[in-house]
């Protein structure tokens, strides 16, 4: 998978990713097609495939790296119908939290209810255990990672002149 997604990386480089596609219709459709394909494919998988099948292991997420990367490809590019699906703003917002939500929703999931009784969940339980995760991811994005990812000069993430000055200087 990491390959895959090099490979990608390689043949779309993001300085090449522009508007000007959106004059050129035979393209745009193209990458349409093959990112419905892709979103296509991982819904099937996630529909009838388990972590238990020898499909997986024979292929399958062989597969579903290359739906993946067929989404991805459409997504990156700001004039496809998939690139601007998933610009709809509380999807954005859940985007850029997103390695938050990963980091947190383990240790949330488990301290909020016991082992025995994760399989008797009540919606209201389930509810809460969300709830719980997007606004502790939330909070660590605004405090922590936003202040670390755009080094802003406040508590946590601020940066050191000199330093800089230091690491701008080596290799000329």
């Amino acid at each position: 998978s990491l390959l895959i997604g090099a490979a990608l990386a390689l043949c779309l480089p993001s300085h090449k990713l522009t508007g000007h596609i959106a004059n050129y219709k035979p393209l745009r459709f193209a990458l349409d097609i093959v990112g419905i394909a892709g979103v296509m494919c991982l819904i099937w998988m996630f529909g009838q495939v388990n972590q238990y099948e020898t499909f997986l292991y024979r292929g399958g997420m062989v597969i579903q790296c290359i739906a993946t990367t067929a989404i991805i490809a459409a997504a990156v590019h700001p004039s496809t119908w998939i690139g601007r699906m998933l610009g709809f703003r509380p999807l954005r917002w859940l985007g850029v939290r997103s390695y938050g939500i990963y980091i947190w929703h383990y240790p949330i999931l488990v301290l909020t209810f016991s082992a025995t009784a994760a399989e008797n969940l009540s919606i209201l339980q389930i509810i809460i255990q969300l709830a719980a995760v997007l606004v502790i991811a939330a909070v660590s994005w605004r405090f922590v990672e936003k202040p670390i990812r755009y080094k802003v000069n406040k508590g946590i993430g601020k940066t050191n002149r000199r330093s800089k000055d230091v690491s701008g200087s080596i290799g000329g």
